[in-house]
């Protein structure tokens, strides 16, 4: 779970464990007619001179270990790529929290007018999940099946945007054994 951090022009801030929110309150005034869509939010896209009450993502640099303002390495284009679910077992809070964040994230960016592209992975292969399908009586695919459709019917009823992609570690195999072959020749 990445280090989230929004910044605005104010000094009121809502706390969670990992995560501020801070809220700005504008005085100006807007006139709808004939703005863009960036210059109408307070979500524009961050630049050398941030507007009063405009929302900056700020992310944690652990190669810094610092705080630096989001900004696309390719033009207007971001790529995020999320770990998802291992899915042996049904939904909890835990994934709820994760799905619920990136949501979040995914809905900001977009709405700042980048260009997203969202790949979240489902892990359909471990120990936790062949051991679990031996305990029911039934296929690892069989399992994991009816877990990825829970998933997808928790996702829908807290209304989470569904990824672009949605890769699954069983359709990657042979690229993740020729990556191990490389380190080891190596």
């Amino acid at each position: 779970m990445p280090n989230l951090h929004w910044v605005m022009r104010n000094r009121k801030t809502v706390s969670s464990s990992n995560a501020k929110v801070t809220s700005a309150r504008t005085s100006r005034t807007r006139n709808p007619v004939n703005q863009s869509s960036t210059a109408r939010s307070r979500c524009g896209i961050p630049g050398p001179e941030m507007s009063e009450g405009q929302i900056v993502l700020s992310i944690y640099n652990t190669l810094t270990k610092s705080k630096e303002v989001f900004k696309p390495l390719d033009g207007n284009k971001v790529r995020m790529y999320v770990c998802g679910m291992t899915v042996y077992d049904y939904c909890h809070l835990g994934h709820g929290r994760s799905m619920v964040a990136f949501d979040l994230v995914t809905r900001w960016l977009r709405f700042s007018g980048y260009d997203l592209t969202y790949v979240r992975n489902i892990t359909d292969i471990d120990d936790k999940i062949i051991n679990r399908a031996r305990d029911n009586g039934e296929s690892f695919d069989a399992l994991t099946a009816r877990m990825i459709d829970a998933m997808h019917e928790d996702e829908a009823r807290l209304n989470i945007l569904k990824p672009d992609m949605e890769p699954r570690a069983t359709d990657h195999i042979p690229g993740m054994h020729a990556m191990i072959q490389t380190l080891i020749d190596k």
